[in-house]
């Protein structure tokens, strides 16, 4: 086995998401000696992991460090089966780092700016942490795990981030192209960042050792309504099909109004900061 100061390995747990399956091949590209795990048996160059097992047991004696991106992260699973959540997002959670940590494992864990009660914008690090939705609290829960363990983690908490894939705005886009309505709340504030960006700030974040808690959003937010009407004009569609709605009128409890952070530290590292409509322009752009 290689001594501690050997390990050269980077594990991403949770290489089945979209953004751990994102980091892991932006490491392959720049030929890093990264793994990273799925609930997929056929995928055989891949590291097996469920957290639904039983029992877990991992080869760890090359992997320095550890992404911890596996969860599930629905807001509405968790909150209609806290339960099983609960079972996935904190108990399996914690046996799995605990695991590691004993190995000597760095963990860089993906947090959410759920965390926050989302009352006011641009949090930092230390302000009162107060969630309203069980995702969000069952993440807390194992933030609050890790800083047991002095010097052996990273806490990263995110605000949306942005991907191909995002089913409510490839429906608008959809909808605005057939001519129908679409409903986008007027005063819900989200700060988005692409996914390319929040995999580079893993990766430079990773590459200075960074210990602690750190925030990453958008520099300002925006709401929803004015991101559908973004799309719109720079898709030459018929935005007057955009009607704004109010988070109250669909008695939405859970939700977030404000998702933006301080951006202290992540500037103090060096790290670039991004607006919410470069990341919106982003979008569109990488998916033409």
């Amino acid at each position: 086995m290689k001594s501690d100061e050997n390990k050269d390995g980077i594990l991403i747990v949770g290489g089945d998401s979209t953004i751990g399956n994102f980091l892991y091949k932006s490491y392959k590209n720049i030929g890093m000696n990264v793994f990273k795990t799925s609930r997929r048996k056929m995928n055989s160059n891949d590291i097996y992991l469920d957290l639904e097992s039983e029992y877990i047991n991992i080869n760890l004696s090359n992997i320095k460090k550890v992404f911890f991106c596996a969860a599930i992260t629905s807001v509405e699973k968790c909150e209609k089966d806290h339960l099983k959540t609960y079972e996935i997002n904190v108990k399996k959670t914690k046996e799995l780092i605990q695991y590691m940590i004993d190995k000597k494992v760095f963990i860089i864990f993906l947090s959410t700016s759920l965390v926050y009660s989302g009352d006011e914008g641009y949090q930092n690090e230390k302000n009162n942490l107060q969630p309203k939705c069980e995702y969000g609290k069952q993440k807390l829960l194992i933030e609050n795990f890790l800083k047991n363990y002095e010097n052996s983690f990273c806490i990263i908490r995110f605000s949306k981030i942005l991907h191909n894939n995002l089913l409510l705005f490839n429906k608008w886009i959809s909808d605005l192209k057939m001519g129908e309505n679409i409903y986008a709340f007027k005063d819900m504030l989200f700060s988005p960042i692409n996914i390319e960006y929040a995999a580079y700030c893993l990766r430079k974040i990773e590459e200075i050792n960074f210990q602690g808690i750190i925030n990453i959003s958008a520099i300002d937010e925006i709401s929803y309504y004015d991101a559908a009407k973004y799309f719109a004009s720079k898709l030459n569609l018929d935005n007057t099909k955009i009607i704004p709605i109010s988070f109250n009128e669909k008695n939405v409890n859970n939700y977030q109004k404000h998702t933006t952070f301080d951006l202290t530290k992540l500037s103090l590292i060096g790290i670039p900061l991004q607006s919410s409509y470069f990341s919106l322009e982003h979008l569109l752009k990488n998916g033409e």
